[in-house]
C-alpha cells in the first residue's frame, strides 16, 4: 500500500507541474503499470501486486503478478496443516479455510479469525447413513473431517460413508475363524461355521473348531456310526471318515451295497503257500484260512507248506514203531518206499511180513489142497514135498 501511495503523490506532483503533461500522456507503459513523469520524459511504475522486469527502455518492461501465497510474511494467511487457505489473483491474494474448517483465515495477529475445525458429527453436516437416516453414532470426527464406521458385521465401501455386508467366507481383510474342518456360511450380519460331515463341534463358540468323529467306536447313543462288518471285519477311523476292512483270510463281498466279509478260498485264488510243485502237497481251503496237506505216506515240514516221504523203516526193529513182523522165530525185511513200505518175509514164509497185515506165515502148515486158498496176486505158490510153499515176492507191498 505504501508503494501504491508513493506512485499516486508522484503522479499528482507530475500533472500539477503541467510542463509534464505530456510526458505521460503518450506513453508506453505496461497494463498494470502506472506512468509517472520525470522532467521531460516518464517512469513506468508496477501496480501494487506486481513486479517488473525487462530492459532498462520503459517502453519494453512489463509487470508480472506476485504470487502472494508463496510468501508468508505477505499473506498472513493461516498455513495449510492448520485448514487455512490462500488464493492467488490478479494483482492480489484473499484467505479463506480449508472444508472442514470455519473462520475467514487470516491469523489472529493480523486481525483474522484464523480457521477453527468443525465438528460435522455433533453439527449433523456429515453422511454417514444408516438405512437412509444419519446416525452420528457412526460418526467420529477429525481434524477438519471426520470418519464413517460401521457396525458389526458390515464394512465402508470405497465412498468411504456407505457400509455394505461383510462376506467373511470369502473376505480377505475380515477373515472369519472357521477351522479347517469347518464350512464358513455367510449371514446378513456375520457368518457361521457348520462342521463338515465326520466332524462334530468342539464344544467352541459358532462351532469355530470342529474335532473329527469316531465312527468305529460306540458313541454317546450306544451305537456305532461306521456300517463295516465287525464280525469277519474290522474298522479304521481316518480323519472325517473311516474305512472298513476285512480280516485276514476275508474278502469284500461286492453282492451287497453295505460291508460285509465273506470267507476268502485261498486255494482258488492263488493265495496261499503251499509247494504246488510236490504232487503229494494239497491246498485245502478252511473258513478265514487255509491248511497244506499231504497224501498218505507223507508228512508237512516245519513250515507247514511242503510234504516229505515218512521212512517207516527207520524205526528200530525192537521198538512199537517198526511196522513188520521182528521176533526171534520170524525177522522180516522192512523197505521204505516213495510214500509208502512193504516188508519181505524170510524164506519159509509168505504173507506181507506187516504188524498190521497178514504178517509172515510159515509154508509147512499149509496143505496142498489148500494152497488154493493161501494163493494171492502179491503170493506165487507151488507144490513142495506134498505140502503148499509160498515164496514172497519182491513186488509184495502197499
Amino acid at each position: 500500500m505504501k508503494l501504491l501511495g508513493f506512485h499516486i503523490l508522484f503522479l499528482v506532483f507530475s500533472i500539477f507541474k503541467g510542463d509534464q503533461l505530456t510526458s505521460c500522456t503518450h506513453n508506453y507503459c505496461h497494463k498494470n503499470a502506472i506512468c509517472g513523469s520525470t522532467g521531460d520524459s516518464y517512469k513506468c511504475f508496477c501496480k501494487n501486486g506486481y513486479h517488473s522486469i525487462g530492459p532498462e527502455e520503459q517502453s519494453k518492461r512489463i509487470c508480472l503478478n506476485i504470487n502472494e501465497c508463496l510468501l508468508e510474511n505477505i499473506n498472513h494467511c493461516v498455513s495449510k496443516q492448520y485448514g487455512g487457505t490462500c488464493t492467488d489473483t490478479d494483482g492480489s491474494f484473499y484467505c479463506g479455510c480449508a472444508p472442514g474448517f470455519k473462520g475467514n483465515g487470516k491469523i489472529t495477529s493480523k486481525g483474522g479469525t484464523g480457521c477453527s475445525d468443525i465438528d460435522e458429527c455433533t453439527m449433523g453436516v456429515h453422511k454417514c447413513y444408516r438405512g437412509g437416516v444419519k446416525h452420528s453414532d457412526y460418526c467420529q470426527n477429525s481434524f477438519g473431517s471426520y470418519v464413517c464406521s460401521c457396525p458389526s458385521g458390515l464394512k465402508l465401501s470405497r465412498d468411504k460413508i456407505t457400509c455394505l455386508p461383510i462376506n467373511e467366507c470369502t473376505d480377505t481383510t475380515q477373515r472369519h475363524n472357521c477351522s479347517r474342518e469347518a464350512m464358513c456360511v455367510d449371514l446378513n450380519i456375520g457368518y457361521e461355521c457348520k462342521c463338515t460331515e465326520g466332524f462334530e463341534n468342539g464344544l467352541e463358540i459358532n462351532n469355530e473348531r470342529c474335532i473329527d468323529i469316531n465312527e468305529c467306536v460306540v458313541d454317546n447313543s450306544g451305537s456305532i456310526q461306521a456300517i463295516c462288518d465287525f464280525v469277519n471285519g474290522t474298522c479304521w477311523n481316518t480323519r472325517g471318515s473311516y474305512v472298513c476292512f476285512c480280516k485276514h483270510g476275508y474278502k469284500r463281498n461286492r453282492e451287497v451295497e453295505h460291508h460285509s466279509c465273506i470267507d476268502r478260498n485261498e486255494c482258488e485264488e492263488f493265495m496261499h503257500n503251499c509247494n504246488m510243485t510236490n504232487k503229494h502237497v494239497k491246498c485245502i481251503n478252511t473258513i478265514g484260512s487255509f491248511n497244506c496237506v499231504c497224501d498218505d505216506g507223507f508228512v508237512l515240514d516245519t513250515n507247514k507248506t511242503n510234504c516229505f516221504d515218512v521212512d517207516e523203516c527207520s524205526s528200530s526193529v525192537d521198538s512199537e514203531d517198526f511196522p513188520c513182523i521182528y521176533n526171534q522165530l520170524i525177522k522180516a525185511q522192512c523197505k521204505n518206499s516213495d510214500g509208502g513200505f512193504y516188508c519181505i518175509c524170510p524164506a519159509g514164509y509168505y504173507g506181507d511180513g506187516k504188524k498190521e497185515g497178514t504178517g509172515c506165515q510159515d509154508s509147512s502148515i499149509h496143505p496142498k489142497e489148500d494152497c488154493g486158498q493161501a494163493q494171492s496176486s502179491l503170493v506165487d505158490c507151488w507144490n513142495n514135498k506134498e505140502s503148499c510153499s509160498h515164496k514172497t515176492s519182491t513186488d509184495n507191498f502197499l
